[in-house]
C-alpha cells in the first residue's frame, strides 16, 4: 500500500488515478445503462474507467488518469444531453403530438417536450394546427427547468402576430435565453478527487481510449 501511494505521489496531476462523480436525472438512467447494460459497458471500455450507477441518479466514476476521467464524464453528459446549450437554435423532428404540446427528437436523439404555449404567439386550440408527426422545425433551447428538463421554444423565433413589430429574432432570442439560463444556474461538470489510500479497483479495462468527446470538451482540455 505504501509503495502504491508513493507511486501515485510521483505521478503528474493529470496522470494520477481519479475518482468522482455526477448526478443525472433518474428518468434518464435506462438511457445511460442501455439494453442489458450495453451503453454503460461501452463507456467503461472506451474510457478505461469504472462507473457505478445507483437508482437515485448518482454516477460514481473511477479512472486511471485525469484525461480518462474527463472523457467518462463527457460521455455520461452526452447521453444525458448536457451538450445542448441555452441560446442555441436546433433543428428537431416531431415524434408525437399530444394535447399539451409535441415531443420532438433533439439532434442527439434525446426526446424533449415542446409545450403548446411555446409553439406560437397566438393561442391555438389544437397542436396539429401548427405541427404534426414527422415535421421538422427550428427551436430555441432556453436551458432547463427546475427538474432538469430541456426547455424549448418555437415562438421565440417568430414575428409578433400583428406583423408590425418583429419579436425576438434568433440572435436576440438566443441572448435572452442565455441570460435566463445563467441567472437560473446550470448543471456543473462532474467533480473528482485523487484516488488513493484504498484497495478499490480503479479502471481495469485494457482497451485503449477510443471514444471521442464532443468538440467543446476537446477544446477545454
Amino acid at each position: 500500500a505504501a509503495a502504491a501511494a508513493g507511486y501515485e505521489a510521483a505521478l503528474q496531476p493529470d496522470q494520477a488515478p481519479l475518482r468522482g462523480g455526477l448526478e443525472i436525472m433518474k428518468e434518464l438512467l435506462p438511457r445511460l445503462i442501455g439494453p442489458q447494460g450495453s451503453t454503460l459497458l461501452e463507456i467503461e471500455e472506451a474510457c478505461s474507467a469504472s462507473l457505478i450507477v445507483d437508482d437515485t441518479g448518482a454516477v460514481t466514476i473511477y479512472a486511471p488518469t485525469h484525461l480518462q476521467y474527463q472523457h467518462a464524464v463527457a460521455a455520461v453528459q452526452e447521453v444525458e444531453g448536457r451538450g445542448l446549450q441555452a441560446g442555441h437554435v436546433y433543428r428537431v423532428k416531431v415524434l408525437r403530438v399530444v394535447d399539451f404540446g409535441a415531443y420532438v427528437a433533439l439532434p442527439n436523439g434525446l426526446p424533449a417536450l415542446l409545450h403548446i404555449s411555446e409553439l406560437s404567439h397566438s393561442k391555438i386550440k389544437e397542436v396539429r394546427e401548427v405541427v404534426k408527426e414527422g415535421d421538422e422545425l427550428d427551436v430555441l433551447c432556453k436551458g432547463r427547468d427546475a427538474k432538469g428538463f430541456v426547455r424549448l421554444s418555437r415562438k421565440d423565433l417568430l414575428k409578433n402576430p400583428d406583423g408590425s413589430d418583429v419579436g425576438l429574432g434568433p440572435s436576440e432570442a438566443a441572448a435572452s435565453a442565455m441570460a435566463a439560463a445563467v441567472a437560473g444556474g446550470g448543471s456543473g461538470n462532474g467533480t473528482g478527487d485523487r484516488a488513493g489510500g484504498g484497495s478499490r479497483r480503479i479502471g481495469g479495462h485494457p482497451r485503449a481510449l477510443t471514444w471521442q468527446p464532443p468538440r467543446q470538451h476537446q477544446q477545454e482540455q
